[in-house]
């Protein structure tokens, strides 16, 4: 199950490698586009935490989706939805501490406090900050200099 497929980039390169997968998001727009590119992929139209289906899944795949979903709920539905053995796999960011600025995005120790409750084992993590942290940089130099090239 890919959550928050978007427009079905990395579902397409899935079903290239021979997966079956099926797909979530609440989004028309992306809806519109993904069905364009895959007419034969499942696709729910709707927000992941409300998603009725009895199928059960070995994967769920969160790709820069677990941010914007409830924690609780999507920690529910994902222990509902997913087979014995089965996995999520995060691809996210998250925030140290919990302060002000950038609130929409999840603290790491509350995700990892929903981890425990719903009784689920972190196999691997890693955090990758040091390593986009200089593309990061780059892109805002850059973007400051477009911004004030065109004042």
């Amino acid at each position: 199950m890919d959550v928050g497929c978007g427009t079905g980039e990395v579902a397409k390169r899935l079903k290239q490698e021979g997966f079956e997968v099926e797909c979530v998001s609440p989004d028309n727009y992306q809806y519109e586009i993904f069905r364009q590119k895959l007419p034969d992929v499942k696709f729910y139209l709707s927000k992941f935490e409300d998603i009725k289906t009895e199928q059960k899944y070995d994967l769920i795949l969160m790709a820069e989706s677990c941010q914007y979903l409830d924690l609780e709920k999507a920690f529910f539905k994902s222990k509902k939805l997913l087979n014995n053995p089965g996995y999520i796999l995060i691809s996210d960011y998250f925030r140290k501490k919990d302060f002000k600025y950038y609130r929409t995005t999840h603290t790491k120790e509350d995700f990892f406090n929903f981890v425990k409750k719903y009784d689920f084992e972190v196999v691997f993590e890693q955090d990758i900050t040091e390593n986009v942290l200089p593309t990061l940089i780059l892109g805002k130099k850059n973007l400051y200099k477009i911004c004030l090239a065109t004042r």
